[in-house]
């Protein structure tokens, strides 16, 4: 099967990758007529304060939470378990740090299920207002994941990511200045920064900011049919 893909790639004039993480995969695999554009993606609905304000009491997150987002396609592979251990040593320090988790329903221990809010699936909207009523998004994947648009909904709304080292999420994340990067079975690391975000005020808002500013700079859907029509003609 492999020689097969690498024969049909190589015939190709160019293979779009979606992330440098994936190039640089296909590059040691020997596919090397490849070019980097990431994805795009449309300006998202902010929500109003009154709104945010009522899904928090709908999901019963109160005035003191601090919230961590936890979406997607939940798997191990996405760092379902480091989540899980970030959130136990967490709690060990501060009771009110919650974790949001959007997606299908799970079970977690007893030591931290208290501390889960787990959603389902939302619609768009409902989405939206996840992402404005969260501190931060976690994004701990722990393969070559190419890259998550959990990233870019996030910072569209402003909302701060701490980004996988492995996947191609750390390409749209600032260290630093946006979010964070982490290794995400270091979790002294991982709930350093976390807490980092949680605790400074200042820097969670400049991080959101900055957030808004870079994706619209660089990760518009606009910018992306751009890039592709560059490549096209």
């Amino acid at each position: 099967r492999n020689f097969f893909i690498k024969r049909q790639f190589k015939r190709l004039r160019k293979v779009v990758c979606v992330s440098r993480e994936l190039e640089e995969l296909l590059n040691a695999n020997g596919i090397i007529n490849t070019q980097v554009i990431h994805n795009g993606l449309s300006e998202l609905d902010r929500p109003s304060n009154i709104d945010i304000e009522n899904f928090k009491n709908k999901m019963d997150i109160g005035s003191n939470d601090k919230i961590l987002l936890f979406t997607g396609r939940i798997s191990l592979a996405k760092g379902f378990e480091q989540v899980q251990s970030l959130l136990r040593r967490l709690i060990m320090k501060e009771k009110n740090i919650r974790l949001l988790i959007v997606g299908k329903k799970l079970k977690f221990d007893s030591e931290i299920e208290e501390n889960v809010i787990n959603t389902g699936w939302l619609s768009k909207k409902e989405m939206n207002l996840a992402y404005s009523a969260s501190d931060v998004t976690l994004v701990p994947s722990i393969y070559l994941d190419p890259f998550p648009t959990v990233v870019l909904e996030s910072m569209c709304l402003g909302t701060p990511v701490i980004a996988s080292v492995y996947s191609g999420a750390k390409e749209a994340v600032i260290d630093g200045v946006t979010g964070y990067h982490v290794n995400p079975f270091d979790i002294d690391d991982f709930s350093e920064k976390t807490l980092n975000i949680l605790h400074n005020l200042d820097l969670s808002h400049s991080m959101s900011n900055k957030s808004k500013q870079e994706f619209s700079r660089r990760f518009t859907l606009e910018k992306c049919v751009k890039q592709y029509l560059e490549l096209l003609f």
